[in-house]
């Protein structure tokens, strides 16, 4: 059952996801990870192709933001992002790494950003349709 190794692995994800934001004593600066989009379908490809998809965000809150971690379900899905503080209104990005070798069919990846923000955790989604590959 797939169901429960994932139930396990976000359920320890957000109990370890503890609000790692850092506001001084009588400020109300923090930051905000406001994504354009959160989720991204690649379409239809061939099984063994690797795709990847930045996604872009901008940081609305008042604070610096900085990115903490960033973890999939799946090793099959690789996200990657700087370490550097983004300064309010300032933009970046995460790029998610999807590679389809041995996947067929539908095919739907979480990936979960931590970071100093409000609310601790965001949530990106990459889907794609995985055509087995005609090899043997």
């Amino acid at each position: 059952m797939k169901i429960v190794p994932v139930l396990l692995l976000m359920t320890s994800l957000e109990s370890g996801c503890q609000d790692v934001s850092y506001v001084a004593p009588g400020s109300r600066r923090f930051a905000v990870l406001t994504f354009s989009d959160t989720v991204h379908d690649f379409g239809t490809i061939r099984e063994g192709q690797q795709v990847s998809w930045r996604f872009r965000f901008r940081n609305t809150g008042t604070g610096d933001l900085l990115l903490v971690s960033a973890a999939s379900t799946c090793g099959c899905t690789i996200p990657d992002f700087t370490g550097q503080p983004v300064s309010p209104g300032d933009t970046g990005s995460i790029r998610v790494l999807f590679d389809s070798r041995y996947k067929t069919g539908r095919q739907v990846k979480p990936v979960f950003i931590q970071g100093n923000t409000r609310p601790p955790l965001s949530r990106l989604t990459i889907t794609c349709n995985v055509l087995a590959s005609t090899e043997n």
